[in-house]
């Protein structure tokens, strides 16, 4: 519940609250996966200090894990890892075409909360300074860039 309040502060324009710092992303992965009450399997391929709030890096990972959890159709696998420009995550959840399309659109409401969460995500970075695009992977995997 804090994690929500914090973050809905930040969104709010309260971002002088998200302290920028470097995050690794293991930690950060790791952390966020430890919150949830299932476990899922994920690596870090090149292991990245990124610049920002680590508050805001794990609740990202949070809330795309959630959504994958949710839409999972076996046991999740997840990665993350540097990029040329900054940062992954990937996992094996999958996601509806109707869904995935408004996703890709970054709209700001659905009625079972994947765009609110993915506008959170967005919001989350924007006040990092990064930039995400969604994509679907040929293996059906959803992938998120950050740009740094």
């Amino acid at each position: 519940m804090k994690n929500i309040i914090d973050e809905l502060m930040a969104i709010s324009g309260r971002s002088h609250n998200f302290e920028k710092e470097y995050v690794s992303l293991e930690d950060a992965m790791k952390t966020a996966a430890e919150q949830k009450s299932e476990e899922i399997e994920y690596s870090v391929e090149d292991n990245y200090n990124v610049y920002g709030s680590r508050l805001g890096l794990v609740s990202i990972f949070e809330n795309l894990i959630s959504n994958s959890l949710k839409h999972k159709n076996s046991d999740l696998k997840a990665k993350v890892g540097k990029t040329r420009k900054g940062f992954y995550y990937e996992d094996s959840g999958d996601i509806d075409e109707e869904v995935e399309i408004k996703l890709s659109d970054h709209l700001s409401s659905h009625e079972d909360g994947e765009i609110l969460k993915t506008s959170l995500i967005k919001r989350i970075a924007e006040i990092n300074g990064w930039k995400v695009q969604i994509s679907k992977k040929e293996n059906g995997n959803l992938r998120y860039d950050f740009t740094v």
